[in-house]
């Protein structure tokens, strides 16, 4: 008896290129379609970074939260949870696999997932004044160091 065949697999979260925090997550959307008629065949879904398998564990690169999605039903969408371990840049995809025949399919969407080891935080302002007069013997110097950024200002001879 003839079965259908893998079609497509559609990556369908992230669609394009992120950029995230060591240890925040992102969520990875998959689904796959069969092409022509007869009994359809048992298709296993996984995650991948740079053509491996994510695995559930580890402490470096991507994790996800649960494993391969054995006996994925067409059509349906599917999603792991994948946390950043470790800054890098990583290529992902979905993948398809009919165990019967076995073929194997790959998303042909592949967003990059850029992960920097700070963790990202919004830009924050400093406001004030601050305040010097009088005869300045040399020179006067300040300075503010913002994360690992001095700025220094000096000013010779009388500050108004």
């Amino acid at each position: 008896m003839a079965t259908k065949s893998l079609n497509v697999v559609t990556l369908s979260a992230p669609t394009e290129g992120i950029n995230k925090a060591v240890n925040e997550t992102f969520v990875m959307s998959q689904s796959y379609t069969l092409t022509g008629n007869g009994g359809t065949p048992t298709v296993n879904l996984t995650w991948q970074y740079d053509g491996v398998d994510i695995p559930t564990s580890g402490s470096s690169g991507l994790v996800a939260d649960l494993g391969v999605q054995n006996s994925a039903t067409e059509a349906t969408t599917y999603n792991r949870t994948i946390t950043c371990k470790s800054a890098g840049a990583y290529v992902i995809r979905a993948k398809a696999v009919d165990v019967t025949t076995p073929v194997t399919k790959y998303s042909t969407n592949t967003p990059t997932v850029t992960v920097i080891s700070e963790p990202i935080q919004n830009e924050k302002s400093i406001d004030g004044t601050v305040n010097f007069a009088g005869d300045v013997a040399s020179r006067c110097t300040f300075g503010i160091k913002i994360g690992t950024v001095n700025i220094v200002y000096t000013k010779k001879g009388r500050i108004k």
